[in-house]
């Protein structure tokens, strides 16, 4: 659902001032990781993603790591509402040698990376796509395609799973199958997908979405309502596509309530 402007906004100007706090307007006390993310002023889950996105922006295996240091923050000249750093650390290398590192955050970041708030959430992309298309004056507009007769929605073919548990071993994109189904005239009327863990810490998601693609050559994409109408049950397979873009250590994204029809 799409919340009303107001409480987005809300959710943003929020996000905005926690950055603005975190950077500079707290007296963090130093000490080793993990131990000190509390007197840090860091919950415990933002604190690890603080870790993870440190690692990965100095390139350091967590492996090359034998201990970390949460280390006092520089404190900004002068008052900047746009954020700041959040966290300095300081890596102790297995070769004797220190690595220091300042995560920052800026803008709203905070409602999306686990880093810059506590309450980021991974966003799956699904629903029915109901922009009308036009030509290109607007002047004719496609119509919505009639509904599918009883009959052959009775004879179509949901894909339901109730829980599918996908392996994150590996930074970059995964495409990961869910099974198939065949919609009535081609008519896509519902699409969900839950995640157990919408803010995890070990490794981020982005472009999570599900993707119901056409068996069939040269018919357009699923998705959108004003889509070109099939002749009889169209067979489609369905996919859970995403991105990891920041990572840790392997870890399980937990898939739940899978329905496509």
């Amino acid at each position: 659902m799409i919340a009303p402007l107001r409480a987005v906004f809300g959710t943003m100007t929020l996000a905005v001032l926690l950055v603005a706090c975190n950077a500079g307007g707290v007296e963090r006390r130093p000490g080793p990781y993990p131990e000190a993310c509390s007197r840090y002023f860091l919950p415990a889950r933002q604190c690890t993603a603080v870790v993870v996105r440190a690692l990965e922006e100095a390139g350091i295996k967590r492996a090359d790591v034998t201990a970390i240091d949460l280390l006092p923050v520089p404190q900004p000249e002068g008052v900047s509402l746009g954020g700041g750093t959040i966290a300095l650390l300081g890596f102790h290398l297995a070769d004797g040698s220190v690595v220091r590192h300042e995560v920052v955050c800026v803008g709203i970041s905070g409602a999306f990376d686990p880093a810059c708030g506590d309450d980021a959430k991974v966003e799956v992309a699904i629903g029915i796509d109901r922009d009308i298309p036009c030509d290109a004056d607007g002047a004719n507009c496609a119509k919505v395609p009639a509904t599918p007769p009883p009959d052959l929605v009775a004879r179509a073919k949901a894909l339901r799973v109730p829980a599918r548990d996908v392996v994150v071993d590996h930074p970059g994109p995964y495409e990961v199958k869910l099974g198939t189904a065949r919609l009535p005239n081609g008519y896509l009327s519902a699409q969900t997908l839950t995640l157990v863990d919408d803010h995890p810490t070990a490794f981020w998601l982005d472009g999570a979405r599900v993707e119901v693609r056409p068996d069939t050559d040269g018919r357009p994409p699923v998705g959108s309502i004003y889509r070109e109408p099939f002749d009889g049950l169209e067979p489609v397979t369905v996919y859970f596509v995403f991105e990891v873009t920041r990572f840790a250590e392997p870890g399980i994204v937990q898939v739940r309530d899978i329905e496509v029809r």
